[in-house]
């Protein structure tokens, strides 16, 4: 009887190429996992960023909208840290905000200008590889002025 190859395999050769394919699969595995996460990471790094402007934004229209002496700033960055000027409901718009991380500067030229500073702290920079090659914390800053009404 004739053997017919296909794919140029002989019937034996395929138990060699189990191996193979655990051998590739343990050296691709790591740098697939590796790069998901810095994606999913990245992707929080600008989900935090956004809401850390948008919140600086609210604040600035808040004091913008009232810059009479009578608008205290420490209710403006209550505005901007808890999404509330009275600041009762306890919850950050991002966790480990204070409201000393925010800047209420002076009406100035008929503008006011608000301004924070956040530290992102990466889950995965915890890794001691990927903590020397980012660094443990990255500081974001957003600033926002408007023309006072």
């Amino acid at each position: 009887m004739k053997t017919f190859m296909i794919s140029g395999r002989t019937p034996r050769s395929n138990g060699r190429q189990r191996g193979l394919v655990v051998v590739e699969l343990a050296i691709t595995l790591p740098l697939i996992i590796l790069i998901m996460f810095a994606t999913a990471e990245l992707g929080r790094a600008f989900y935090q960023y956004a809401t850390l402007t948008k919140a600086v934004e609210a604040g600035t229209r808040y004091y913008a909208s009232n810059p009479n002496p009578i608008t205290e700033k420490g209710t403006i960055q209550k505005l901007v840290v808890y999404a509330d000027p009275v600041g009762s409901s306890g919850d950050e718009v991002l966790p480990g905000f204070v409201p000393g991380d925010v800047t209420v500067d002076d009406v100035f030229n008929d503008h006011v200008r608000v301004s924070a500073s956040y530290k992102f702290i990466p889950i995965i920079g915890k890794l001691p590889i990927i903590n020397k090659v980012i660094g443990e914390n990255i500081t974001m800053t957003a600033a926002h002025s408007m023309r006072a009404l």
